[in-house]
C-alpha cells in the first residue's frame, strides 16, 4: 500500500505563519508484510488404485528458501481400505518405498525441500499441495 501524507496546523512558527507538521500514515506495518506470503498455488494429484509406488512418484513442492509454508491434504479414495496412505520424502525416499507414511488428514510443511509423493501401490488417493512463499 502506498504511503498517505497529511499536514497539520499545529504550532506558530516565524512571523505568526503557522508551520505544518509532517505526518505518514503506515498502512501496513513491516511485521505484517513480512509475516504474508506474496504468492500462493494450489495443486491436486491423485492416483487410482492399483498404481505402483514407481509408477505414482512425482515431485508435489519445489525446492525453495521462500517457502512461507505448505499443506498437504491426504484424501481416501472412495474404495480405499482403512490405513490407507501416501508416501512423502526426497525423490530417493519415495521411490524406494522409504518416505512418511500419510493417512488421511492434514499436514504443515515448514522445510524448503523439494517433497514427492506416491501412493501406496494398492488404494485410490488423492492430496492437495497448498504452497505459500515470499517472491
Amino acid at each position: 500500500m502506498t504511503d498517505q501524507t497529511y499536514e497539520s496546523t499545529n504550532e506558530e512558527g516565524a512571523g505568526g505563519q503557522i508551520e505544518p507538521i509532517h505526518v505518514v500514515i503506515d498502512r501496513e506495518s513491516r511485521e505484517e508484510a513480512q509475516a504474508t506470503p506474496e504468492f500462493g498455488s494450489w495443486h491436486t494429484y491423485s492416483w487410482p488404485a492399483n498404481t505402483s509406488v514407481q509408477a505414482s512418484a512425482q515431485p508435489i513442492l519445489p525446492q525453495t528458501r521462500q517457502r512461507h509454508g505448505a499443506q498437504i491434504i491426504v484424501y481416501n479414495g472412495t474404495s480405499a481400505a482403512a490405513g490407507a496412505y501416501v508416501q512423502v520424502g526426497s525423490m530417493e525416499q519415495v521411490q524406494n518405498n522409504a518416505g512418511a507414511q500419510l493417512q488421511a488428514g492434514r499436514y504443515p510443511v515448514d522445510a524448503a525441500q523439494q517433497l514427492w509423493a506416491a501412493s501406496d501401490g494398492a488404494n485410490a488417493m488423492i492430496i492437495t499441495v497448498i504452497d505459500e512463499r515470499y517472491l
